[in-house]
């Protein structure tokens, strides 16, 4: 609810940029940990603006294992286990942010302050077997997985945000273009709640099983950040 509201914030506030007369600017930033795109107006030593950055992470996992035991002498596999697990994520972050402009020479020196929801994309995909075997090498016991987690269709619950506080500069390279940099600290947080119950049916001993599982994860990560800044004024 609290990411629904700061998004329709930015929508309503949209309007108000576009139809700004004689202070219209357009940023691009590149740096890390991300690149993005700001759109706003300049009214005085203040320059309100919204924008949004967009972060791409992959993972692939591989495990391997096995075990040896002896029996009457004789060394034999006893044990077997692999697992191969994907990790893919996508995170776009909006933000409404704010610039207040200390300097009006060629070099121009402002704070900057901005936040927003996160709308991340998660899917997770394990697959693998386990295996026990006998002294003879047949199947004492085994299992396999083959399991799909996807964070917008399985989790019950989830919240992101972020705030960035920071300074920068300008330089003006011409009368309508400016490049710069951004020097700041920037915090996300998150909550994550997954909850469910299985059951099944080992064929092997003719038993029944059933799982019930509640995760929940809250988590934070803070930062500094550096951006290079390409700027035009319209």
């Amino acid at each position: 609810m609290k990411k629904l509201t700061l998004f329709i914030v930015m929508v309503l506030f949209l309007p108000f940029i576009l139809s700004a007369q004689n202070g219209l600017t357009v940023s691009f930033r590149g740096g890390q940990p991300a690149n993005g795109t700001n759109i706003g107006f300049k009214i005085g030593p203040f320059q309100p603006y919204i924008g949004a950055d967009f972060y791409i992470f992959g993972i692939n996992v591989d495990e391997d294992d096995y075990d040896t035991d002896w029996d009457s002498g004789n060394m034999y596999h006893s044990w077997e286990y692999r697992d191969h697990t994907e990790v893919q994520t996508e995170l776009f972050l909006p933000h409404i942010g704010l610039r207040f402009y200390l300097m009006q020479s060629d070099i121009k020196v402002y704070l900057l302050a901005e936040g927003g929801p996160g709308f991340p994309k998660i899917y997770i995909d394990s697959h693998g077997y386990e295996k026990e075997y006998n002294p003879d090498g047949s199947t004492y016991w085994e299992d396999e997985w083959d399991d799909e987690f996807k964070l917008t269709e399985d989790a019950e619950d989830y919240d992101m945000g972020r705030l960035s506080l920071g300074f920068g500069a300008e330089y003006e390279l011409d009368t309508d273009v400016m490049i710069g940099g951004e020097f700041g600290f920037r915090f996300v947080g998150g909550h994550l709640l997954d909850e469910g119950k299985d059951e099944g049916y080992y064929e092997w001993d003719q038993s029944e099983w059933r799982n019930e599982w509640k995760h929940e994860v809250s988590g934070a990560l803070g930062g500094t950040y550096t951006n290079f800044t390409l700027s035009f004024y319209f």
